[in-house]
């Protein structure tokens, strides 16, 4: 699943009965580009829920308890890689695209956009989160780990 399957799924306003199936993409797409500010499951509840308000006004009556299932729903879903940057915990969407800058500014895709792939793992022997990434200017795709790395941000 998506965020825009998910919230489509949800269909908050229920709107989906009478409506094309992209009636949730602007909202979705708002959630994706700030999933990287998270910083919890309620964070990104009120986050949701400011999204459907601002679109829809008084319409949207859906709680913050409601939102709550929604985000718990989007931060546990397979898309999603939960990593953490200088203590700071982020959320990245698979197969979305990311400037990542390292601790090291001599490797050679510092500072490229990358999109995240799909593997990812926790090394049992260290604890090391690692993920790929795949730069497209250089079209190669590498592994990384969350401790060589010194900030994240969206690439758009």
């Amino acid at each position: 699943m998506s965020i825009i399957q998910i919230i489509t799924t949800w269909d908050p306003q229920n709107l989906m009965t009478h409506a094309p199936d992209d009636e949730y993409d602007y909202e979705a797409k708002r959630i994706e580009n700030c999933m990287i500010f998270v910083e919890s499951e309620e964070d990104l509840s009120e986050r949701i829920k400011q999204v459907f308000f601002e679109q829809f006004g008084d319409d949207f009556t859906k709680s913050l308890e409601e939102c709550l299932k929604i985000a718990k729903q989007i931060i546990v879903s397979d898309f999603i890689i939960n990593v953490k940057v200088n203590n700071k915990k982020i959320y990245l969407i698979e197969g979305r695209k990311y400037k990542f800058k390292f601790n090291d500014p001599e490797i050679s895709f510092n500072n490229m956009i990358a999109e995240v792939m799909h593997i990812h793992w926790i090394d049992e022997d260290n604890g090391e989160n690692l993920f790929y990434i795949y730069v497209r200017e250089q079209k190669e795709d590498y592994l990384i780990s969350v401790d060589e790395l010194l900030e994240i941000n969206n690439a758009f």
